[in-house]
């Protein structure tokens, strides 16, 4: 492990640091990239009044977030969204977060998610009827709005009309209002009335007051849905208690704003990647030609479309939609024998780390080859984290691995994509999304 190789700059209390905190914000990629290069894995900074230290290497990664992962919490940042969050797994801590992550990771299952591998596709078939041959599309629009379909009918067992429909604008505009507080310079109090601040908490009265409805009519009611409330609705703990509706509610807003955006990212960053690498594209596609023919891509296809699961995971490689995660230690301790004060806050930016080239051999190039065979076995443990790691790696992963490989497998049968004039824009902010959305053009196979 490479630690503080370089000469940092000593800080007025006499800290260590590199950087500070208009330097992280002007450019953050950048930013990571080259203290990566100069300090090694392990590094600090300084980011307004909050002690940080930079892990960008796998074992200091494995350190924090698997090996001692009982000692730090989530950073500072995400504590601001408890309002919009309350208390789901992405924002709960300890013993009650333990106790949840228990209760809720039955729902995921891969024999209960199966149910809706039918629905993806069929979604994703009429997505695809939307777009014609010759015609430039912002294909991050679409995939958004696709996503969002297929949220609300794998959640509520509803399309995009009455409660459902209610919900998925109301959950819009909190994960609007998230991310402008979220990619706030200097976040502000809460308590602050801005006019930001009393328009989320107008629109997350809207959403408890639907959301509240929806469960009081489930459990009201004598008809069995195939969804993932029906599905948390049925859950007990070891005491054989069921989640209490604040629960539910903190469960539904977390699985929503958590899911439904991170997969549209992911698969309009795909396509720019096959749009700009057009071998790939054809290798894809005589995968999906040879293994499915004329059906529908189904779940039991997967396992056989080793290619399209190589390239998923080289996609994911490049442009991982939650490109740095943090956490910060409760207690006193240490990350690889580096000292590390309790209330320190540790940087993990999964975009570096996935572009070291100590792993990956021509790091910036999209090669899917790397995925198959035996080289994956080779890799650190934390060399590749797009969906986080350790106990709080995001429990909605397989899902969102599933959704992604039938959409693509559905479009891709049908259309190939090519470039523009106008490339997208990494913005890294909370989430790495394209600046502007990603222009293609759409052709027919």
């Amino acid at each position: 492990m490479k630690l503080l190789n370089g000469a940092p700059r000593s800080g007025p209390t006499g800290h260590w640091f590199f950087g500070n905190a208009r330097e992280i914000a002007g450019d953050p990629l950048k930013f990571y990239a080259e203290g990566a290069a100069k300090f090694g894995d392990l590094y600090p900074v300084r980011f307004l009044n909050h002690r940080c230290v930079v892990a960008s290497g796998p074992e200091p990664i494995e350190d924090v977030l698997l090996t001692n992962a009982r000692n730090y919490r989530k950073h500072f940042v995400v504590r601001f969204l408890t309002p919009v969050f309350g208390n789901g797994l992405f924002t709960s801590e300890g013993d009650f977060w333990r106790k949840q992550r228990k209760l809720v990771q039955p729902a995921f299952h891969r024999s209960r998610i199966a149910r809706f591998g039918e629905t993806m596709v069929n979604y994703a078939d009429n997505a695809a009827r939307q777009l014609t041959p010759g015609e430039t599309r912002n294909v991050h629009t679409d995939l958004s709005r696709l996503t969002l379909l297929i949220a609300c009918k794998t959640l509520f067992d509803a399309d995009m009309d009455g409660d459902a429909g209610e919900v998925a604008v109301a959950l819009t505009h909190l994960q609007e209002a998230t991310t402008t507080r979220l990619e706030q310079k200097i976040p502000l109090p809460s308590w602050i009335p801005t006019q930001a601040k009393r328009h989320l908490d107008a629109t997350i009265r809207t959403l408890d007051r639907i959301v509240y409805r929806i469960i009081e009519d489930r459990r009201r009611s004598t008809v069995e849905r195939q969804d993932l409330l029906s599905l948390l609705l049925g859950m007990r703990d070891d005491d054989g208690q069921p989640m209490s509706d604040r629960q539910l509610r903190d469960e539904v807003v977390t699985l929503f704003i958590g899911g439904f955006e991170t997969t549209s990212i992911a698969l309009s960053w795909a396509l720019h990647a096959l749009a700009t690498h057009p071998e790939v594209d054809r290798r894809l596609h005589e995968e999906l030609s040879r293994e499915l023919g004329d059906r529908p891509a189904s779940l039991e296809d997967l396992p056989r479309l080793t290619y399209l699961d190589a390239f998923l995971k080289e996609s994911l490689r490049l442009y991982p939609p939650a490109w740095v995660i943090g956490r910060e230690a409760v207690e006193d301790s240490t990350i690889c024998g580096l000292p590390i004060r309790a209330g320190t806050t540790v940087i993990i930016p999964i975009h570096q780390l996935h572009r070291d080239d100590r792993w990956y051999e021509e790091p910036e190039a999209l090669r899917p080859e790397r995925w198959l065979g035996e080289a994956p076995k080779s890799l650190p443990k934390m060399a590749w984290i797009p969906f986080g790691g350790g106990p709080r790696a995001c429990i909605g992963d397989a899902f969102a691995k599933m959704e992604m490989s039938l959409i693509l497998a559905t479009w891709l049968r049908r259309f190939r994509f090519e470039p523009t004039a106008t490339p997208p824009i990494p913005q890294p902010a909370f989430l790495l999304r394209p600046k502007q959305g990603v222009s293609l053009r759409v052709c027919s196979r």
